[in-house]
């Protein structure tokens, strides 16, 4: 019997802890097994001579108690991020002896670690170490793990293919396959002997079957939690239509020529006919005040994308907006986009570069898996460089946490 009982302990993150109770029930059976008892000058053995043994005697029964401490960190899609666990089996050192002796079972701890190195669009690598230490003796087992998504826009990522190579150093090697969706797991491995010969491992295939039921009892009061909340002060609302059908007033983009440094306002029946990709009128705007080629802006989108610090992971309204977004370049073949990252400035520089530059290549991933053609979009990082604000205080910092997009129609 086990129970387990997992608490909070912040943002995907959650701590479990494991008990386990176990009776074991064992018995010595001597059928088909010969003793000198059974044997008759003249005839042989005789199965049905007494045998000289009580297998009566030979049996026992123990009860043997283990506990255990999982802490694991995901991300807002349920991808792992990082696992460390250990557990400590048999700790009560029960007395297995089948003579009545005393003969203690040993206690066995094992300690596990995952995490996760590298995220290249759908697929994930991970790195796996775990020792086992019983007896005096400890087996150290490490490897890797390579997790590929079936189905990455799904909002939970639960169909999932998991090829995994591990060594138990001294001792084999583990190849397997594991195949996820949200309520069956499927696995078959193969132990094999590696380096020296193991005359107690010549291969093993091993197939495991775990069925799950998904629940969510705080599901009903969720629902209700989320209906009544405000909508935060600085959180940009996200239109629910895609880009093509809106109707833009003409303080929502401009176009700037370079020659006079004007500001010629786009009209509605304009952006309108922009979006609709109608040539005559795009050559008609595009030639107003001397552009020279100039890329053409249909539209700027500064997009609070509420990242967590230190975070690239896109929210489910973000990825509402992209996807609408996608729909609107899919449209109109001669659209660009042009991203750009932002950080606030806590950081070194370098480092917020790098982030800020991630930030946008994440934009940038996520369109191209819904089927954009990445030569059609231009991502860059321009970290702390450019903030909305002076960064005095949380919510400031959070608003310079964010992507821009500039949608754009090049004329070459």
């Amino acid at each position: 019997m086990s129970y387990a009982v997992n608490v909070s302990t912040g943002k995907y993150e959650s701590l479990s802890i494991g008990f386990r109770g176990l009776m074991r029930a064992q018995r010595i059976d001597y059928t088909g097994l010969f003793t000198g008892s059974q044997y008759i000058e003249g005839r042989g053995f005789d199965p049905s001579a007494f045998n000289g043994e009580t297998p009566g005697a030979l049996k026992n029964k123990y009860y043997t108690f283990s506990t255990g401490l999982l802490w694991i960190r995901t991300d807002r899609r349920g991808s792992l991020i990082s696992q460390l666990d250990g557990a400590i089996f048999d700790f009560n050192k029960p007395n297995n002896s089948f003579t009545g002796d005393n003969s203690q079972l040993a206690s066995t701890w094992v300690s596990h670690g995952t995490f996760r190195l590298n995220k290249q669009a759908q697929l994930t690598t991970y790195s796996d170490l775990l020792l086992t230490y019983s007896s005096g003796k400890g087996v150290l087992n490490v490897g890797a793990r390579w997790q590929y998504d079936l189905n990455p826009t799904s909002r939970n990522l639960t169909e999932k293919i998991d090829f995994i190579t591990r060594y138990v150093i001294g001792r084999s090697g583990i190849v397997g396959i594991q195949l996820h969706n949200e309520k069956i797991s499927l696995g078959v491995s193969y132990d094999f002997p590696v380096v020296i010969k193991n005359y107690g491992n010549t291969g093993a295939f091993e197939i495991g079957l775990e069925y799950r039921t998904p629940v969510n009892p705080r599901n009903k009061r969720t629902k209700n939690r989320q209906s009544k909340k405000p909508t935060p002060k600085n959180k940009t609302t996200v239109a629910k239509k895609p880009i093509a059908r809106r109707l833009l007033t003409k303080q929502d983009s401009v176009v700037t020529t370079p020659s006079s440094e004007k500001i010629i306002p786009v009209t509605k029946t304009e952006l309108i006919t922009v979006a609709g990709n109608d040539s005559t009128t795009l050559d008609a705007l595009a030639k107003a005040g001397k552009i020279k080629h100039e890329p053409l802006i249909v539209e700027k989108i500064t997009l609070r994308f509420h990242f967590d610090f230190n975070s690239i992971d896109l929210d489910d309204e973000t990825e509402k907006f992209l996807n609408e977004l996608g729909a609107t370049l899919t449209a109109n073949e001669k659209l660009k986009l042009k991203i750009s990252g932002h950080t606030d400035n806590r950081g070194n520089e370098k480092y917020n570069q790098h982030l800020s530059l991630k930030r946008a290549e994440e934009v940038k991933r996520y369109l191209f898996k819904i089927g954009i053609d990445p030569g059609r979009i231009s991502a860059e990082g321009k970290g702390m460089k450019e903030p909305l604000n002076n960064n005095s205080s949380e919510e400031e910092r959070a608003k310079n946490r964010r992507v821009e997009i500039n949608l754009y129609y090049d004329r070459e």
